[in-house]
This record gives C-alpha cells, structure tokens and sequence, in this order.
C-alpha cells in the first residue's frame, strides 16, 4: 500500500482517523499504541480522499483522542492528558450483568464511572446506557437511577442511550410502544437530577 510522504495534521484539516480499521484500540494492542505514539505519526485514509496519508500524532497536532470502554479506571487516560493529549472517553455502563458475564454490575460500574469522573475531568467522561437491558421496568430504572446519581454527583450531566440494533448479536424483543415507556420512565428519573437522556442511534420511531 502506498502512502503520501507528506505528514498531515488533524487539527489543521480538521478531520478525524481511526487508528484501526475498526475504530478501536483492544487493551492488548495497547503496546503497539504506545509505539505509535513515541514516534508521533500514523498511517490513516483520507476520509476524503480515502488514500492512505501520514498523519501526526504530535498533540499540538491531534484534536484529541476519544475512547470507548466499559473499564474507564486504567490510569493509562490520565497519563496521555499529562503527555498534553485531550482525551474523550465514552463509558458504556448499564448494569447487565445477566447477559454481559465480564462487565461490572451497576455497583460497580457507577463507581468506574465516577472514578473516571474524578480522574479525567466530568466534561471528558461520556456515559452510555446502551443497550437498555432487556430486563422488567422496575429493574432498569431502579439500575440507571444508581449509574446517573453516581455520574451526576461528579459533574456529568446526560447521558447517550440505545436500544438493541439490528448488527446486535441479539434481537431487541421490545415493540416500539414498550420501548417508549421505558424511555418516558428513564425521563422523569433524569429529571429529578436535570440530567439530560440523548438517543444515540437512528430509531426516528423513538425520537
């Protein structure tokens, strides 16, 4: 594969790139992103162009790197924004441990989340409730309530959630009208703390 010898600047293009064909960085790649960043540069397609560039990894020339995990207390975050990198992680905690073996429960996943909080800054922790357990009401609400009053004790205030999606490896077995009340539910919970619900996928049926 060829590439350009020219080295780019996300800032100043003002475009984002995956450091992975599939937008992700799994723990145990962790090595070889390290490396890349000691030598500050990347091989990355164009998202215009879709041409393979080399594209700094200098953070006056990074926008910022954003995250996604459902294990937000590695202190590796913290250590990247005293290297002068801003840093977004995205937090998925619902709670699910019925069906996700390997993730903490709402106990333990409040308290990640507001560890990071603690950690990287509220403004730099984006809580996701996604998917919405398939769980009796009761028992969704009763677990976001704990997740939100734990975020919101830190200074986040909203939080992204979803239904199950088509790609899911399970089907969503809620009809619309469920759904819906399960959100208007999840709703009058958020407003009691003025914490704000944002549908993070194209369900125009529950927007």
């Amino acid at each position: 594969m060829s590439k350009s010898s020219k080295l780019l600047s996300g800032r100043e293009l003002g475009f984002p790139y995956s450091f992975s064909r599939w937008t992700d960085v799994p723990i145990d790649k962790w090595a070889w992103f390290e490396e890349l960043l000691k030598t500050r540069e990347m091989v990355a397609y164009h998202p215009e162009q879709w041409v393979p560039y080399r594209w700094s990894l200098r953070p006056d020339d990074t926008l910022g790197l954003v995250f996604w995990t459902k294990d937000p207390t590695n202190v590796m975050w913290a250590k990247l924004q005293e290297r002068g990198y801003k840093i977004k992680v995205h937090v998925t905690v619902t709670g699910w441990k019925e069906e996700e073996g390997k993730a903490p429960d709402h106990w333990q996943g409040g308290m990640n989340l507001a560890m990071a909080a603690d950690l990287l800054g509220p403004q730099n922790v984006i809580w996701r409730f996604s998917p919405v357990p398939i769980l009796p009401h009761q028992v969704i609400v009763e677990r976001f309530e704990y997740i939100m009053v734990q975020a919101a004790e830190r200074g986040i205030d909203h939080v992204y959630l979803s239904f199950l999606q088509e790609n899911d490896r399970m089907p969503e077995t809620r009809d619309v009208q469920d759904r819906l009340n399960i959100l208007v539910e999840l709703a009058q919970v958020a407003q009691s703390r003025n914490f704000k619900i944002y549908l993070c996928n194209e369900d125009r049926l529950l927007a």
